[in-house]
């Protein structure tokens, strides 16, 4: 898990180098390119199970991105306070 999050990170951080980002500060999960970077490591490594923790968003954007990454099946779960790290 930490090699496709280190794979995503690096990409949106790449990307926001080269000035194709709104904004190099955006949370990776919550970055316009993260769907499509997300669906490119997909392709490739064809997880069995993947989970997104603390993601740091909430309500309708989860919702959106969850649309967006194309998976036939998955689920939300809402927060009950901060962890704090896991």
């Amino acid at each position: 898990m930490n090699s496709m999050v280190d794979l995503i990170a690096s990409q949106l951080k790449n990307e926001a180098s080269k000035g194709d980002l709104n904004d190099a500060d955006t949370r990776p999960a919550d970055n316009v390119k993260f769907p499509q970077i997300f669906r490119e490591y997909n392709m490739e490594y064809k997880p069995i199970i993947v989970g997104l923790l603390e993601p740091r968003i909430s309500g309708a954007k989860v919702d959106r991105i969850i649309a967006k990454l194309g998976f036939q099946r998955s689920h939300h779960v809402k927060a009950i306070g901060y962890s704090r790290g896991i």
